[in-house]
């Protein structure tokens, strides 16, 4: 079977989100030009930028009749994706669309596509999940890519970590499952608003296919959301809100079959005591984070496994930091003294 000919019935959408990232912009579209099939669109969405790649977009878009472009007002990344999956889901056919998401940092691995990638897409899965590769700022690769199960299962509670060693762009979303359960990223939310959408989709999916194929190659910069993001409170604040978000959205797909999400929940206690680890590591002090659970009395009865957080049994650092409060600040005052110290001698030691 050509790859032509397997491929007619199946349109495969890339939206790429473009914010002031014109060095590695056309990287990132010819990865996906490049690949043998021609069923292949790329949705790029301008977020606002203002170092010359809004140009260089509609540049390429009149070089190449298979590129689109949607300039709007800068909204963050998940607004961004939005955008595109919104255009997308405009078409007059979805029933057959896949959608990806490529960073406009990052690309696909050359010659990805085979005819056995061919005749994956037309199974009919709600969700393709490849392989991702990690890699420094020339691409090269940092570590081996990581393996998975390889094979067909339903979606589900015990689902949604089958892929979370992977980078989240390398899945192929089925457009109707998005379209018909309204799946979309949370909208001002700047980390791990990936993870929330795929788990989302994991949870939701009928079918997955997982192939221990690399499809997509992240580079690793010193200017990504992660390498630069601040630390202590106000890192972790946004994402637990968007856990419990997306715990409140799901509870209305509980079935059977599908189990109910309980991953939520975990990822939520999970990141407050990221935070409260971290906010000690960084100095502060244990009144910042009294104050905090007591404006916020949810969180404390996810640390307490109270409440709604009564099916999920206490994390052991909250059990520790509950016991021995001032001791548990000491261990993490030491640990960040130590994380400053190496620092200091990276960079003005070598």
């Amino acid at each position: 079977m050509s790859m032509d000919r397997s491929v007619t019935n199946r349109q495969i959408s890339v939206i790429i989100p473009v914010y002031n990232c014109r060095t590695y912009l056309e990287g990132a579209v010819a990865s996906v030009l490049r690949q043998p099939s021609k069923m292949i669109d790329i949705v790029m969405v301008d977020d606002g930028s203002t170092d010359g790649s809004a140009e260089l977009c509609d540049q390429l878009a009149a070089k190449y009749g298979r590129i689109h472009v949607i300039h709007q007002k800068n909204g963050g990344v998940s607004s961004a994706r939005n955008a595109g999956i919104e255009y997308v889901l405009s078409a007059p056919v979805v029933e057959t669309r896949y959608i990806c998401f490529l960073d406009a940092d990052d690309c696909w691995k050359q010659m990805f596509f085979s005819d056995g990638i061919a005749d994956l897409l037309e199974g009919g899965y709600h969700l393709l999940g490849f392989q991702s590769l990690d890699c420094d700022q020339n691409l090269n690769r940092i570590s081996s890519p990581r393996a998975m199960e390889q094979g067909c299962r339903r979606g589900g509670a015990e689902q949604v970590w089958v892929h979370s060693q992977q980078h989240f762009g390398a899945m192929f979303y089925a457009a109707k499952l998005l379209r018909d359960y309204g799946i979309r990223f949370q909208d001002g939310l700047r980390y791990s608003e990936d993870k929330i959408f795929s788990m989302q989709c994991l949870y939701l999916a009928d079918t997955i296919w997982l192939e221990n194929h690399v499809l997509y190659l992240y580079r690793h910069t010193r200017n990504s959301a992660i390498g630069s993001r601040k630390y202590g409170i106000s890192y972790y604040i946004p994402i637990v809100e968007g856990y419990l978000q997306m715990d409140a959205c799901m509870r209305k797909y509980v079935t059977e079959s599908r189990g109910r999400l309980l991953a939520c929940k975990i990822c939520v206690i999970h990141y407050l005591m990221d935070m409260i680890d971290e906010h000690f590591r960084q100095w502060g002090t244990k009144a910042e984070v009294d104050q905090l659970l007591n404006e916020h009395p949810q969180y404390l009865a996810a640390l307490k496994a109270e409440a709604d957080f009564a099916v999920i049994s206490q994390e052991a650092r909250y059990l520790c930091y509950a016991s021995h409060p001032y001791k548990y600040m000491l261990q993490h005052y030491v640990l960040g003294m130590g994380f400053y110290i190496r620092r200091f001698l990276k960079r003005f030691v070598g």
